[in-house]
């Protein structure tokens, strides 16, 4: 069963973990929303759908064509995000008294593995760098049909509309849970619903207010960039739609021994996705005691159909 860390943190009465996968999630607006499945060992291969299948209408008599959907095997390896932090033992000792120095180094690099995690959900490139998983611009290519450009695709990019983002959405050919845009592009968004006399919808989710589009949640990053190139311009940035839905749209990917399991009564056992803490232990050669955080974290994106992406977006 695939879990994101928000439902995880409500599942487990570790408080250690519950505070690692809360600075997660709170710190990146991608992993709020996004689910993790387990897998055994380093790499998970996977059937994506290719080609869907067809249906005709016929009369009587004619010849009926078969068709078939077609797969794609992919095969998607974990990647080690690592962040060692060093605390010094004076600093630990001396300084604890308002607020725990160890407490608050941990959590800034649990930001830092976070934030890499965002960083190669948008741009990883496993062709450009092994030590990557492929993340979303990869996915999203004009020979996949799941690109296009605002205001017919213009060849140097264009002011985004409220039909082009409807025609992103429509791209996605099943269910979008999620819009993924700059800070920039979510100014620009909500000026267009104020020209049009209009306020964006915004509910109260994870304790604070989350905008809605046409009743699907935006998540803003700053790792898409507001200096994108297209044709001359360079100040171009992109816009995703996903789908989240499991054997169809986007899934985190992580090793089942390195997830926190935990048994319950009603489902039996659960593993919690999410960063690993550990110490390492006192330094030789100085007075710190140094602790890592690691995630062996991926990937997969069942069908490309179940993205999309508006590049060329300009202010």
């Amino acid at each position: 069963m695939a879990i994101t860390l928000a439902e995880s943190a409500k599942l487990s009465v570790n408080q250690v973990y519950k505070g690692v996968v809360q600075t997660a999630y709170t710190n990146s607006q991608v992993l709020r929303w996004l689910k993790f499945d387990a897998i055994a060992g380093n790499a998970y291969q996977y059937a994506r759908e290719n080609v869907a299948s067809t249906a005709s209408v016929y009369d009587p008599g004619d010849t009926i064509s078969e068709s078939t959907t077609t797969f794609t095997q992919v095969t998607t390896a974990l990647k080690r995000i690592i962040g060692d932090a060093q605390i010094d033992e004076f600093a630990q000792q001396t300084r604890s008294d308002q607020m725990d120095q160890t407490a608050v180094q941990l959590a800034l690099k649990i930001r830092a593995v976070a934030e890499q995690f965002e960083t190669l959900f948008i741009s990883g490139d496993s062709g450009g760098n092994v030590k990557q998983f492929d993340g979303l611009r990869v996915m999203c290519t004009t020979g996949n049909s799941n690109r296009v450009g605002c205001n017919s695709s213009a060849a140097n990019g264009a002011t985004p509309t409220l039909d082009d983002i409807d025609a992103l959405i429509d791209t996605v050919k099943g269910p979008v849970d999620l819009l993924i845009m700059s800070q920039r592009s979510k100014r620009k968004l909500k000026a267009l619903f104020r020209a049009s006399g209009a306020a964006m919808e915004t509910r109260f989710d994870f304790g604070m207010p989350i905008d809605y589009y046409s009743g699907i949640p935006i998540a803003t990053t700053n790792f898409i960039g507001d200096a994108l190139t297209k044709g001359t311009s360079t100040d171009c940035s992109e816009i995703y739609a996903v789908s989240l839905q499991e054997g169809f749209g986007v899934v985190g990917l992580q090793n089942e021994r390195t997830m926190t399991p935990i048994d319950r009564p009603d489902t039996g056992r659960i593993l919690l996705p999410g960063p690993q803490v550990v110490p390492i232990g006192p330094m030789e050669t100085v007075d710190a005691n140094k602790w890592r955080v690691r995630w062996y974290a991926s990937l997969a994106a069942y069908s490309l159909r179940g993205i999309a992406c508006l590049d060329g977006v300009r202010a």
